[in-house]
């Protein structure tokens, strides 16, 4: 039986490294993620980008905001148990 374990994982580069370089940034981030996880006896099984929808709040409302779509990103990892 597996047990698993989902971790919300934002790379945050800023418009800086948004060059080529960025792709480092979010690699090294990701990859340091993974290795702490690893150590904790985790393994890794793959990013998932999730989809949900926020409704606007009350100042939302008054200015005719709709509903948007905001995409988060996870790093699931599981172990046997």
């Amino acid at each position: 039986m597996k047990t698993y374990t989902v971790v919300p994982f934002d790379p945050g580069i800023s418009e800086r490294e948004s060059n080529k370089k960025g792709a480092e940034a979010i690699s090294s981030r990701l990859q340091a993620l993974i290795n702490a996880h690893v150590k904790q006896g985790w393994q890794y099984e793959g990013y998932e980008s999730i989809a949900t929808t926020v409704n606007p709040g009350c100042l939302g409302m008054l200015t005719m905001q709709g509903p948007r779509t905001v995409y988060y990103g996870v790093a699931v990892f599981y172990r046997e148990t």
